[in-house]
């Protein structure tokens, strides 16, 4: 099962997300693979990743098969391809290509059946590098921050969201909307998360993520915060996301 996490906005924690849900599944025993296809590279450096040159840009070139970009972490279960800036050539490599929409798609087709959860950060933006995750993906997890901004641009990427599900993935699913460094102290963040609920009714996860020091600090140390820090507040936040996620992804499959 293949989930991009992805917001045309900047800043609102996608690769936190990513990172730290796939650390907390991987210590509840599933095997997760995350693919950073970010030219910003920011999965690789926060979980210390040094892919001497074998990256998910090295697999969509064909100089390697995609096996060989597969990487260990420190999180027993958790596996990563990683990526470095020689990602931003790839759009150009592309454009002219007919099937630019599915590179990505095509080369983790041969691991679906080795991992149990396969987890793709993207940019923030809805270029060719977020087009190809959804294209590759079942379900698409979208990270937002409790403020006015977040909300502005948010139906302007549901809307891309829908085009893509209808123009070129069917299968496409938003399995949910996460509020990140939610801060319940804030006036002004309670009333932006209650205007989520209120348009996208049951797409928001009920896990906040909170406003963590902690869970900023980890990545320096090459650390998701369940193993920087796991007494902490943050870390239990992301198990509690891991437990409603697991429910969520049933739930799917039961309908």
């Amino acid at each position: 099962m293949i989930i991009s996490f992805a917001n045309q906005k900047g800043g609102v924690g996608k690769t936190t997300i990513a990172i730290n849900l796939a650390s907390a599944l991987a210590s509840s025993e599933f095997k997760v693979l995350l693919v950073d296809f970010d030219p910003q590279s920011h999965i690789t450096v926060g979980l210390d990743i040094d892919p001497q040159g074998k990256t998910i840009y090295s697999v969509l070139s064909g100089e390697i098969p995609i096996d060989s970009a597969i990487f260990e972490t420190k999180v027993e279960n958790l596996f990563v391809i990683p990526s470095d800036e020689n990602l931003s050539g790839f759009e150009a490599e592309v454009f002219e290509d007919e099937r630019k929409q599915f590179y990505l798609k095509d080369k983790l087709t041969s691991l679906q059946s080795k991992y149990d959860f396969i987890f793709i950060d993207c940019p923030p933006s809805i270029g060719i590098y977020t087009v190809n995750a959804l294209c590759a993906s079942d379900f698409i997890i979208i990270p937002v921050l409790a403020d006015f901004f977040s909300l502005e641009g948010f139906s302007k990427f549901f809307k891309a969201v829908e085009l893509i599900k209808v123009s070129l993935n069917p299968k496409l699913e938003i399995l949910g909307i996460v509020i990140n460094m939610y801060d319940k102290r804030v006036r002004l963040g309670k009333e932006v998360e209650e205007e989520f609920m209120k348009y996208f009714p049951g797409k928001v996860f009920r896990t906040r993520i909170p406003k963590s020091i902690k869970i900023a600090e980890a990545p320096s140390f090459g650390l998701p915060v369940i193993l920087y820090k796991p007494s902490s507040p943050g870390a239990d936040a992301f198990s509690s996301l891991a437990e409603e996620f697991l429910e969520r992804i049933n739930q799917f499959k039961n309908a």
